[in-house]
């Protein structure tokens, strides 16, 4: 009986290890669609979630808010292929909430980040610390029509310095701001409008910053203002979006994201940490 008991559990044993893992050991996954800008801040938030959070994972898009907002919209037009949004501004969640509530989760946005804007380069011998030099050659820019950064580098053309980014062949614009901060970055192009985010850190308080030089002093302002301002504020909000199919699993894990990105002494710390502010 005793060889009997053995053989039983043994061959119990083996049977488990043919199995798919347990419900243990499986792992719950949402997809985020972020804007290029806060791709960094996104992957240390995830390590710090999933390490709280076992057994879940994130996967993360990232693109010009407009380009990720059109994907959402094309998809199917009653689902997404995405779980939550975060873009570069609020008039593209805005959008779908109001015109394409059916796209999205409880038909709210909120906001995550305030993003600012830094003419920076990382050319030796090119010094843009006190802003745009009149005898610049060439200047990288995210495409307005998709990218918030972008449009906010167009407002600073026009406003400060009385710049048509359309009629000047010295600018070149890129599909993101992750391409426009490559492009100065490798000097590919001398220098360049991009997020703060991209550039600097907070070290014991102070903000410390990469590449030659960099110049953000520029003011922003609410869009509907008349107070005068170099370009409109870059307010980053994010939405949650329907997917067909989604688990209750994957909506706990969704709205668990959420609140971990928002709290204060969670996702907190990170976004500050690379020079935003959180209102």
């Amino acid at each position: 009986m005793l060889i009997n008991k053995k053989l039983t559990v043994a061959a119990v044993a083996l049977l488990l290890s043919q199995l798919p893992l347990s419900a243990a050991n499986a792992t719950t996954n949402i997809t985020v669609a972020v804007a290029a800008n806060f791709t960094t801040p996104l992957s240390e938030i995830i390590t710090a979630f999933t390490s709280q959070y076992s057994g879940t994972t994130v996967t993360v898009v990232s693109g010009a808010t407009g380009d990720l907002e059109t994907n959402i919209i094309n998809y199917n037009g009653s689902s997404s292929t995405y779980d939550l949004l975060l873009a570069a501004d609020k008039s593209h969640p805005d959008d779908l909430v109001a015109t394409h509530a059916a796209l999205t989760y409880d038909s709210t946005d909120f906001l995550y980040a305030h993003g600012y804007l830094e003419l920076w380069t990382n050319t030796t011998g090119v010094n843009v610390s006190s802003g745009l030099p009149s005898g610049f050659t060439t200047l990288a820019i995210a495409k307005p029509s998709a990218a918030p950064y972008g449009l906010a580098a167009t407002e600073v053309l026009a406003n400060v310095y009385g710049i048509d980014y359309t009629a000047d062949s010295r600018i070149t614009q890129y599909s993101t701001i992750g391409t426009t901060y490559s492009a100065v970055n490798t000097g590919a192009k001398q220098m360049g409008f991009v997020a703060r985010s991209q550039i600097c850190t907070v070290v014991n308080g102070v903000q410390t910053f990469s590449g030659v030089s960099h110049y953000g002093s520029y003011v922003s302002g609410p869009a509907d203002s008349t107070t005068a301002h170099d370009y409109d504020d870059i307010l980053q909000y994010g939405v949650k979006l329907a997917r067909s199919g989604r688990t209750a699993d994957e909506t706990t894990v969704l709205n668990n994201f959420v609140n971990f990105l928002l709290n204060a002494s969670q996702g907190g710390p990170t976004i500050l940490k690379y020079c935003y502010t959180r209102s």
